[in-house]
């Protein structure tokens, strides 16, 4: 750490955020805890890509929120602890019915017929239920200015609008990204999103 703060590099530290279902709600991102070294980091980098259910395929967008907000009060209560700022990274869940739901083996879909791939993996392509994770997560960073960046999982360089995975090229959680990135101050409508069944 002193060899890269010597240099002007920003120094971080990657965790990742505790899911929602995760039992202790004061549970610090995995896997930190407070160390000698953290008032020499400049910021936290933190990954979200976390079950927010156990059991709910079709949540709406109240569910999510509540969800959210709980993984979320966790960055707050590291902020809190170091007064660093926090980048969310490596945002990831995926455009399928049960996106919040614990994600399992990683299966690459784009290698895959995406009409075949509902029948082989047992899936239903949502990109609803994707847009409404983002809207959730969008609203939660904006209410913390501590949370200084967002980076997805991925972009890939064509857009594949049709395949499940938690790419969002091309489909409606990017659209919802672009509105708040622009700062217009509205974000896009998602209690109009039906639910899939």
């Amino acid at each position: 750490i002193d060899i890269a703060k010597s240099s002007g590099l920003p120094v971080s530290f990657s965790s990742g955020a505790w899911g929602a279902d995760w039992p202790d709600p004061h549970a610090l991102p995995h896997p930190l805890a407070l160390t000698d070294f953290m008032d020499k980091l400049d910021f936290f980098d933190v990954g979200i890509h976390n079950t927010l259910f156990l059991d709910n395929n079709n949540p709406t967008q109240e569910e999510i929120d509540s969800k959210m907000k709980i993984m979320f009060n966790r960055l707050e209560l590291l902020h809190n602890l170091t007064g660093k700022p926090i980048i969310a990274s490596g945002v990831a869940y995926e455009s399928k019915v049960g996106a919040g739901l614990p994600k399992g083996p990683e299966i690459l879909y784009v290698f895959e017929d995406p009409d075949l791939a509902a029948t082989k993996y047992n899936i239903t392509y949502s990109a609803e239920q994707q847009a409404m994770i983002y809207e959730s997560l969008m609203r939660e960073i904006a209410q913390r200015p501590y949370i200084q960046g967002v980076f997805t999982w991925g972009y890939p360089y064509i857009e594949t609008p049709l395949v499940p995975d938690s790419a969002i090229r091309g489909k409606m959680a990017e659209r919802i990204l672009a509105k708040w990135f622009a700062n217009s101050g509205e974000s896009e409508n998602t209690d109009s999103i039906p639910n899939q069944e």
